[in-house]
């Protein structure tokens, strides 16, 4: 309960920093560009304070990730937690959640944040700790259905536990400080759960992720068998039952006659088995995300430290970076559908635990000051991209903004007409804005004050961003989630019985063509060359030497790549005004490029550049800068770093369900293929920060460069041209001015947009049949690969289409619209 701050420290305490100094302990020599890259990045920066103190708040901290982990993990009672729950409790979750539902709305409707007195302040406290309490008992009551549910009750529990120390152990430090101590024991923590959970894993075969173990997890965590796709695999005499015996211990699967080897994809919708298994690691998840907020709550001079706000952005990379990476990996193997409601849902949890480490670190006006001085900075920043925020507010909370115009309309009854007396009183006034009197209005003020900011927005532009953020939710969920693994398994399936050399050629040619695409990045060509050249070589070459020339390849494919890119294109043609203009030859960031690559060399930073950078612009501005092949190419040689765990994260994912005589050829891999996807996460991640750092570096410390680097006069005509043609379009299709015809079909577009993307996003499970790596066309799909899609999917795919047919509409109606207004300008010039 000491009072002194970290600044204060004298003395012994002073020489108890030890080990646990913050990045504030840091030299001006040591701290170099490349610490403060790594901390507040990578690594959450944190507050130097004496060991003991340290020590013992790790402890603390750690008390909710351990007991989760105890209680439904499976390195403690998980299986038996979640099935004593799925049989004794579930079935209480629908009234509880109806329950607190009603109770919601009931407090809304009553105007609860309006109860002034003394007793309607304790009401409100009283009111609050119900809806939370009941939230987390049916959360962990609907662990069977919604395994993750555990995981956020204990993410929101975690710093409702550390608040709770406070008073007990520092009741005398500032709020705020005593949660910025807390990034560095947090920090620990997560580590130590990673740890433990690895060591775990690779104890024994019975606790690695392979098919056996996720069976007998499945039984044991209450899953119910998928019999609508595989009826023949129920058991003869029990129609609850599969068909198979697991025997977990001795790690075999038992396949009766009649049962097939098939009969094991029963359980392969169930994401209950991965969570309960990858739960210490998704605690670790929430434990970093805490950490890194708490390091920016860190105090210097009463605001945010210098790096905080860019930490922030930072971090938010790294953060999605490694979501993405899990999507991947649980997508490649058949999973993706559970684990990405799992992943959104996980986030929301964390910045919900944020939030409350926010509450309780400010007061009310530092509170609103904080929030007008990050609204400024962020109106300074991104106010150019506003409407396409609100675009996508649009796509996903439509149906919420709809709702809750309904509830204010309930809200302002009770109101009106002096139901309840401890709701909020009316003004007879008039708006000085010229809005309706309260007490003549038909929905609450907050909800006139909404709707007219709704009003102001530029409709056209924010509609049309919906639009596109649904096709771009569309490529991911569809496109990429499940046509790519599609693709993937029929070019395993045609190219089986060809040779080797045949299936690299192939795999050459289409990498290539691949990388020649302005937008491609060289992930997905690294993934396709894990999984079809194992597929093909581990039969000749072995498993390893087969992942080694996989490896081999993919570097000279790279190489090869950036050759032709440079040479062919960027080269070739250093005259066209398209190439530069693809090139974004005038944007400050291609010019600090320049600069960079213009080194003689291999300096960091142009290494970095090389391989961190976006692969077609940085290779055709080589080929455009008229630089030396071999030395680029030489530069380009790290980009192995990035290669090898890519594709060892693909093979991985392949091995994973290959069986033989059905029994799992590689237990280990499904493991394997988890760690290497957070591996890769952190690898690309770091690649792209240093990049960005260096560029940002040049950026600020040589901007008389940049500034006197001459303009390309070409490409600048051409991009004033298209900004022109932009400039119309947005002038010509403004809301007010568009007719109401095209007004109904932009809105008929959002709609059907909205409908489906909520369907692809939250019932995915409903749209397509289970389908991994290893199935096939001709068996699982019974030869035609439209019996992918199910019938909510094709819903799904009919609203996509309906809104883009509606959409077509009014951008060729816009599009002749801004065609004339760029006639009659260029008339008004001549005249």
């Amino acid at each position: 309960g000491g009072t002194a701050s970290s600044a204060e420290l004298t003395g012994p305490d002073k020489e108890n920093y030890g080990s646990v100094q913050g990045i504030d302990s840091f030299s001006d020599d040591e701290n170099t560009s490349s610490t403060r890259l790594l901390f507040g990045t990578i690594i959450p920066s944190f507050e130097p304070i004496p060991w003991y103190r340290f020590i013992i708040l790790t402890v603390l901290c750690a008390v909710p990730g351990a007991v989760y982990i105890l209680a439904f993990t499976q390195i403690g009672m998980g299986l038996t937690v979640f099935t004593m729950l799925s049989e004794n409790y579930e079935q209480y979750v629908g009234t509880i959640l109806t329950y607190l539902l009603g109770f919601a709305l009931l407090l809304y409707v009553l105007d609860v944040a309006h109860w002034g007195s003394n007793f309607g302040k304790i009401s409100q406290i009283v009111s609050c700790g119900i809806l939370l309490i009941g939230l987390l008992v049916a959360g962990v009551f609907d662990a069977g259905n919604q395994p993750y549910s555990p995981t956020c009750a204990f993410t929101i529990l975690t710093p409702l536990w550390v608040m709770l120390v406070k008073p007990v152990f520092y009741w005398k430090e500032v709020t705020r400080t005593y949660v910025s101590w807390l990034s560095g024991p947090l920090l620990i923590d997560a580590l130590t759960f990673v740890a433990v959970w690895i060591t775990w894993a690779f104890m024994d075969d019975a606790n690695e992720w392979n098919s056996i173990t996720r069976a007998a997890d499945a039984e044991g965590s209450a899953c119910e068998p998928n019999f609508v796709d595989y009826p023949e695999c129920r058991a003869a005499n029990d129609t609850d039952k599969v068909c198979f015996i697991v025997e977990a211990s001795q790690a075999e699967l038992t396949f009766p006659d009649g049962c097939s080897g098939e009969c094991i994809k029963v359980f392969n919708h169930c994401p209950n088995t991965f969570i309960i298994w990858a739960g210490p690691f998704t605690m670790s998840l929430t434990y970093l995300f805490l950490s890194f907020f708490c390091s920016f709550l860190r105090v210097k001079e009463g605001s945010m430290t210098a790096m905080g706000e860019k930490n922030v952005i930072n971090f938010a990379k790294v953060w999605l970076f490694l979501l993405f990476a899990i999507w991947i990996t649980a997508s490649l193997l058949g999973s993706g559908m559970g684990i990405t409601s799992a992943l959104g849902v996980l986030t929301l949890a964390s910045f919900v635990a944020s939030v409350l480490f926010l509450t309780v670190s400010f007061s009310r006006d530092d509170q609103e000051a904080q929030k007008k001085r990050i609204w400024k900075n962020i109106k300074e920043n991104w106010g150019d991209y506003f409407d396409l925020i609100k675009g996508l507010l649009v796509l996903l909370c439509s149906p919420a903004a709809f709702i809750y115009v309904v509830l204010s309309f309930l809200n302002q009854c009770v109101r009106r007409f002096f139901c309840f007396p401890c709701s909020k009183k009316h003004s007879n006034d008039l708006n000085e804005d010229g809005l309706p009197a309260e007490n003549k209005d038909w929905v609450t003020r907050d909800a006139r004050l909404w709707l007219e900011e709704v009003k102001s927005w530029n409709l056209t532009s924010v509609y049309s961003y919906a639009i596109y953020w649904g096709i771009g939710i569309m490529t991911m969920q569809v496109l990429v989630a499940q046509l790519t693994l599609l693709f993937l398994s029929w070019l395993i399936e045609t190219t089986a019985n060809y040779s080797l050399n045949t299936v690299s050629i192939i795999m050459v040619v289409v990498g290539l063509l691949m990388f020649l695409l302005p937008p491609v990045p060289g992930v997905p060509v690294y993934l396709s060359m894990g999984i079809v050249i194992v597929a093909i070589g581990r039969e000749s070459l072995g498993l390893v030497w087969s992942i080694v020339y996989a490896i081999a390849l993919s570097l000279v494919l790279k190489l090869l790549a950036c050759s032709l890119q440079q040479k062919l294109i960027g080269q070739s043609l250093s005259n066209s005004v398209y190439v530069r203009q693809q090139v974004g030859i005038n944007s400050r960031f291609i010019r600090a490029t320049k600069l960079i690559l213009a080194q003689p060399g291999l300096p960091i930073d142009k290494v970095s550049i090389l391989v961190g950078g976006p692969d077609w612009p940085t290779s055709v501005l080589c080929g455009i800068m008229q630089l030396p092949l071999l030395p680029i190419l030489v530069g380009t040689l790290p980009v192995l770093f990035i290669i090898v765990p890519t594709l060892m994260m693909a093979s991985f994912t392949y091995l994973a369900p290959l069986e033989e005589n059905d029994m799992e050829l590689y237990p280990w891999a499904d493991t394997a293929a988890t760690l290497a996807a957070a591996l890769t996460a952190l690898v690309q991640l770091a690649a792209l920060l240093s990049a960005t750092k260096y560029l940002e570096l040049t950026i600020k410390t040589r901007g008389d460069e940049l500034d006197a680097m001459p303009i390309d006069e070409e490409v600048k005509k051409a991009d004033d041209e298209v900004k022109a043609k932009n400039d119309a379009y947005d002038e010509a299709s403004k809301w007010h001015k568009v007719p109401l015809c095209m007004k109904v079909a932009l809105v008929l577009s959002v709609l059907f947009m909205v409908v489906s993307t909520y369907l692809f996003l939250l019932l995915q499970g409903l749209c397509f049949v289970e389908y991994e790596l290893t199935s096939t066309i001709s068996g699982d799909l019974k030869g035609n690969a439209l019996n992918l899609v199910r019938p909510f999917g094709w819903v799904g795919i009919g609203s996509f289409t309906v809104s883009c047919f509606f959409f077509s509409i009014f951008t060729g109606w816009a599009k002749k619209e801004s065609s004339k207004y760029m006639e009659e300008k260029v008339i008004v010039k001549l005249v």
